[in-house]
């Protein structure tokens, strides 16, 4: 990050949920240019809706049970009604939803020119652990694919009918293969409803940051500011600055 950033996020100690629409990648949160429909795509969510009722035991049995029982119509207007919905939702949480992203990498010389302010930045080293760290545990990496990844709309459908909130996630966490070397990881807040700029901000624990790590090309007054909210916690952060050798 710039070192104003960092500054503030060691200060304050909290994360910002930014929207989708402040990503680097027109085409990230567009789970709906995912769907692959096939013959049984219609049959399947109508399926589940069976299944969940007890009038079969599995949701391929009840695919071919609608079938020879000619209740296509009723499968079609199921579907037809499921993905209406799913657009809806899926739309509200490309518009609503927040996410903090991280790297893999902390010596990635294009990530330091390009989110480290020409290297005059900095570089903040969280723990995965989920010891010290409550967020440990709902980090999610990004899968870099080079291919459209293929889905059927049904997926989204629990057997308990409702929507698969961790495939939701999940699916959120998709970026092409040209973004690869980023070895990015996420922190998501997944919500269908407006979100303040207040609702946006988490905090998390001290014990969650490791060490700070400066760009070398570091301002002194920015330098200076950082080492001293550093040294404000207890325990004391520990701040590198990064050499030129």
């Amino acid at each position: 990050q710039s070192a104003s950033r960092v500054a503030q996020i060691i200060r304050d100690l909290s994360f910002y949920f930014a929207p989708v629409s402040q990503l680097n990648d027109l085409y990230e949160f567009r789970v709906r240019s995912l769907y692959t429909e096939t013959p049984e795509s219609k049959y399947r969510v109508y399926a589940k809706q069976l299944v969940k009722m007890q009038f079969f035991d599995s949701v391929e049995e009840a695919v071919e049970g609608i079938k020879n029982c000619d209740l296509e119509n009723e499968a079609t207007e199921a579907y037809q009604f499921f993905v209406q919905q799913l657009n809806a939702t899926l739309t509200q949480l490309m518009q609503h939803s927040g996410v903090t992203c991280f790297s893999h990498h902390r010596n990635n010389q294009r990530m330091w020119g390009t989110y480290g302010d020409n290297h005059a930045g900095a570089v903040i080293e969280f723990s995965t652990s989920p010891e010290r760290s409550r967020f440990a545990a709902h980090l999610m990496p990004v899968l870099y694919l080079e291919k459209r990844f293929e889905l059927c709309p049904s997926e989204f459908l629990t057997d308990s009918l409702t929507l698969d909130q961790w495939l939701s996630g999940a699916l959120c966490c998709i970026k092409h293969w040209h973004w690869r070397d980023e070895g990015e990881w996420r922190l998501l807040m997944l919500a269908d409803s407006e979100q303040s700029t207040e609702a946006r901000i988490v905090p998390f624990e001290r014990s969650a940051i490791t060490r700070v790590f400066l760009g070398p090309r570091i301002a002194r007054e920015s330098e200076d500011c950082i080492r001293e909210l550093a040294a404000g916690h207890y325990p004391e952060i520990p701040v590198f600055k990064r050499n030129i050798d």
